[in-house]
């Protein structure tokens, strides 16, 4: 069980949900590295089924659409409850203490969490087989759904290296990623 204090912070190394430990210091920066990460890891693979999908179009009873629907759409729920759960949550429990990530959390937290509701949707209609079959407007869904994985990255982006700011300088994470292109779409 969680053991909370009153202003919303464990005391270090009791356990919080999930079983594991309020971290401090550079190994709460270690796990956040960590989750950036598999995130971006999760991201691409969530681009590549992306293209992979709208790479059939025209969808019809003789393209492979319904199998890789269905990847694709456990591959967008992956991916964006690992930022949710993982990253966000802090921010939006007030739990987040760098405030270079709180201050770019106040421009794009909202964009991310309209991007994950428009996410969602798109997985409600189309997240089992049967489901899947169902091809019809799904052009147009991809359409938007591209829209909006677009605009979550570059908000994410600019979160993402906020949250990977240190204190006494900048960490040469996000700086590398972003010469590497790992950090944009």
């Amino acid at each position: 069980m969680n053991n909370i204090k009153k202003d919303g912070e464990a005391a270090m190394g009791e356990n919080v949900k999930g079983g594991g430990k309020v971290q401090r210091g550079p190994d709460r920066r270690t796990n956040t590295l960590r989750v950036v990460n598999e995130l971006i890891k999760r991201r691409k693979r969530v681009l590549a089924k992306y293209w992979e999908l709208a790479g059939l179009e025209p969808f019809n009873s003789n393209t492979p659409v319904t199998d890789k629907l269905t990847v694709f759409c456990q591959s967008l729920m992956d991916y964006i409850a690992l930022g949710h759960f993982e990253l966000y949550n802090r921010i939006e429990n007030g739990q987040e203490r760098r405030q270079q990530a709180i201050s770019t959390a106040k421009t794009t937290f909202s964009v991310i969490l309209d991007t994950t509701q428009k996410a969602v949707a798109f997985n409600d209609i189309y997240d089992t087989d049967e489901k899947a079959r169902r091809h019809e407007n799904l052009d147009t869904r991809l359409s938007i759904l591209g829209e909006a994985l677009a605009t979550r990255i570059e908000n994410e982006n600019k979160l993402l290296i906020s949250m990977m700011h240190c204190r006494r300088g900048t960490n040469p994470l996000p700086q590398k990623l972003a010469e590497k292109n790992e950090l944009r779409a």
